[in-house]
């Protein structure tokens, strides 16, 4: 296998083939320093503490060798959706602590305390390429807002992707807890941000309604996304 990273772009051969088997157009993250790491693991919910045993050989990574040419790779274009929430307010990362969030974070609220972050095209936010988790954390939370302006009162449905918990709000009373992290069996979950993953009906109010969706991280990802499948009457903004 040979994976080849340039910017925001990477490819992946198999064996000998000059041709990729995969290319992502695209990394979530950006550019951002990290490190590469091999491992194995067990799924979420198999039992155990100690990692299956495993072995890598002959590991080599070269720095600034490119070896494709990545210039006809581009981003698909994603057509504009109604409904799609485009921006959000994004609180500091908080530790939840283990189990559902049922109630919102204790933490003082401040706009100088929050981050106004704008969705990619699909409506996805990278919370992970916007805030930045303290050392030694590792189940971390946030919140994400924004306010809806309902024309008159009634029942909207809110489509939701997110990974990999999520706490749905509204003007503080919670409404949905759900967990969509990556789970090898018992139950199966693809632990992938789509906007099928879960409805909320929200009983908006006429006039201002807050929206918070507390999104906590266990692995692998961290985003939401949100859509309202009719969005008739209604304004949206962090």
């Amino acid at each position: 296998m040979r994976l080849v990273v340039s910017g925001e772009k990477a490819a992946l051969f198999l064996g000998a083939s000059t041709t990729p088997a995969l290319i992502v157009p695209k990394l979530a993250r950006g550019t951002r320093g990290g490190y590469v790491g091999l491992r194995s693991f067990l799924g979420a919910n198999i039992k155990g503490d100690v990692e299956p045993p495993s072995s890598f050989a002959n590991l080599v990574i070269k720095p600034d060798v490119i070896g494709f040419d990545f210039s006809s790779v581009a981003e698909r274009p994603v057509a504009a959706s109604p409904g799609l929430v485009r921006s959000y307010r994004l609180g500091p990362v908080v530790s939840p602590g283990d189990g559902p969030v049922r109630a919102l974070p204790a933490a003082p609220r401040s706009k100088d305390l929050e981050k106004v972050v704008t969705a990619d095209p699909s409506g996805l936010v990278v919370i992970g390429r916007a805030l930045i988790v303290p050392p030694g954390m590792r189940r971390y939370a946030t919140s994400a807002s924004f306010t809806v302006r309902a024309a008159r009162a009634g029942v909207k449905r809110l489509k939701l992707g997110f990974s990999d918990e999520a706490s749905v709000f509204l003007n503080g009373q919670i409404l949905y807890s759900g967990d969509q992290r990556y789970s090898f069996n018992f139950p199966r979950q693809e632990g992938l941000i789509h906007l099928d993953q879960a409805s909320v009906y929200l009983p908006l109010v006429e006039g201002e309604n807050e929206i918070r969706i507390v999104i906590s991280e266990v692995f692998g990802g961290w985003g939401v996304m949100a859509q309202f499948d009719d969005p008739t009457g209604l304004t949206f903004e962090p």
